[in-house]
C-alpha cells in the first residue's frame, strides 16, 4: 500500500514474506536512470567506432591523427537510410599532414556505424563513405 509517496510495509502474513509496494516515483526514476546508462553506453560504443573510422581514413589520405582521440561535438536527431528518426553523433578530431598545422575532422556515427568521415585538407573538404 502507498500513501503519498511513502512505503508501507504490508503486514506479515504467515504464508508469506513481506511485500511492499513500489510508488511511481521509484518506477519512473530506475526507467530513467536505466535509458540514461543505456545512452552512456551506446555513446561510449560509438566513439570507439569513431576512433577506429578517423585513425583509418588519417591512415588512408597519409595524415596523423593528431592526440589519437575524438571528442564528441554534437547530438540530433537525423533520419537513417530507411527514413526512421535516430540519434546522430558527430565526433571531432584534429590531424595533421607534416605535425605543424592542426586540421579539422569529423566522424558521423548513427546507432553502431560510422555513415561518413570529414577531412578539411589544403584543397577542400574530404568526405569518405562509410563504405569503403
Amino acid at each position: 500500500m502507498s500513501i503519498r509517496g511513502h512505503f508501507i510495509p504490508r503486514r506479515r502474513s504467515e504464508a508469506g514474506p513481506e511485500l511492499t509496494v513500489l510508488s511511481l516515483d521509484l518506477i519512473l526514476a530506475l526507467a530513467a536512470l536505466a535509458l540514461l546508462g543505456r545512452f552512456w553506453n551506446t555513446g561510449m560504443q560509438a566513439r570507439e567506432l569513431a576512433l577506429r573510422a578517423a585513425r583509418r581514413a588519417c591512415e588512408d589520405l597519409d595524415q596523423q591523427l593528431l592526440d589519437q582521440t575524438v571528442a564528441l561535438a554534437r547530438v540530433a536527431l537525423a533520419r537513417d537510410v530507411r527514413g526512421r528518426w535516430r540519434l546522430q553523433r558527430e565526433y571531432a578530431f584534429e590531424f595533421s599532414s607534416q605535425g605543424t598545422e592542426r586540421r579539422r575532422g569529423a566522424a558521423i556515427v548513427m546507432r553502431a556505424r560510422v555513415e561518413r568521415v570529414q577531412l578539411e585538407l589544403p584543397d577542400g573538404l574530404v568526405v569518405l563513405p562509410a563504405d569503403r
